[in-house]
């Protein structure tokens, strides 16, 4: 349970952004992007980045090196709100509950999250509560804006330079629109398990928002169509650790269903399912699960394990 918390606790090494592999994507768009960040944060190296594979692009963090001195104004946001931060997004109108009126526009700002979760939408003197610091960024809206117009805010409040994760924060506008989409990792991997082709029939039963079925659009050059039959393939998956979600359904699955048998999700990128909730050893290797877990069933590579919690089961429907 301690490792479990901990892995819950903490945010990414690295962002990860699905490419469109059906438009033109030229990487320096992006390089350009991060070096005037980072002139703006007085150093003079870019993060990492590199492909995994052709359609999904890894960003790491920010050097260790990089900081900036925090200032006195403070804006308090909710725990979700502060969550996206850490993960690498700006900060957003409706998150915002406490702005000193004192803080003008594009200036620097500190953002902290509130912890309790007791700070008042629109306070306006300095919160008493606990807090935890998030980041740094540049606030683009006033109070009026915020609070008092009466009017429910949308938007960038505040332009976020750094978080405190050190994640770098992507504006996936400096390409055009369908270009870049920030994805987690597992989520991009469930395509890459379906591997679907030109031609193919394709059922998407849960797609909200729908980042795996454009994936899949692409991946099938937007020639796939929508029905299930005998010898077609059905993944499962969901963005979620426990069991009764992941391995209890598989094993549910199999029971009700014996025209459904479970084949490996290959890709085999996450750890196996977990032990003793319904599946043999044969089937654990045969789904995958992203999580703190380690299983002598399957070693795991870091990127795979230093993400959100995910899991993908792939069946194939044999009479």
């Amino acid at each position: 349970m301690n490792n479990l918390t901990k892995w819950l606790s903490e945010t990414p090494n690295f962002t990860s952004f699905r490419i469109n592999k059906l438009k033109e994507f030229d990487i320096k768009y992006l390089r350009e992007y991060l070096e005037t960040q980072s002139h703006e944060l007085g150093i003079q190296q870019i993060p990492n980045m590199y492909l995994l594979k052709e359609d999904c692009l890894i960003v790491e963090k920010w050097p260790e090196n990089v900081c900036l001195e925090k200032c006195d104004r403070e804006v308090i946001v909710d725990v979700p709100c502060a969550t996206a931060v850490l993960r690498g997004a700006h900060v957003f109108a409706p998150g915002v509950l406490a702005l000193p009126t004192s803080c003008k526009l594009n200036e620097r700002v500190d953002v902290y999250g509130d912890l309790d979760r007791q700070c008042k939408r629109g306070l306006k003197v300095p919160y008493e509560g606990r807090k935890i610091y998030v980041g740094t960024g540049y606030l683009k809206m006033q109070r009026y804006h915020l609070f008092d117009n009466g009017v429910q805010p949308s938007g960038i409040a505040i332009h976020m330079l750094l978080p405190a994760s050190r994640l770098p924060v992507i504006n996936e506008s400096i390409y055009p629109m369908g270009h870049m989409l920030l994805q987690n990792l597992p989520s991009i991997v469930v395509g890459w398990v379906l591997n679907v082709k030109p031609g193919e029939h394709i059922l998407d039963m849960c797609a909200a928002p729908g980042n795996k079925t454009t994936h899949l659009a692409e991946m099938s050059n937007n020639q796939a169509i929508k029905v299930l039959k005998v010898d077609g393939i059905l993944v499962y998956s969901t963005c979620t650790i426990t069991e009764e979600e992941n391995e209890r359904m598989v094993a549910w699955v199999l029971d009700k269903f014996p025209n459904m048998q479970l084949v490996p999700a290959e890709p085999l990128l996450g750890g196996p399912g977990l032990p003793n909730v319904g599946l043999s050893d044969e089937q654990r290797i045969m789904v995958q699960r992203f999580g703190p877990e380690d299983d002598p069933l399957r070693q795991v590579d870091d990127i795979y394990k230093n993400s959100i919690g995910f899991f993908t089961a792939k069946f194939i429907k044999i009479k």
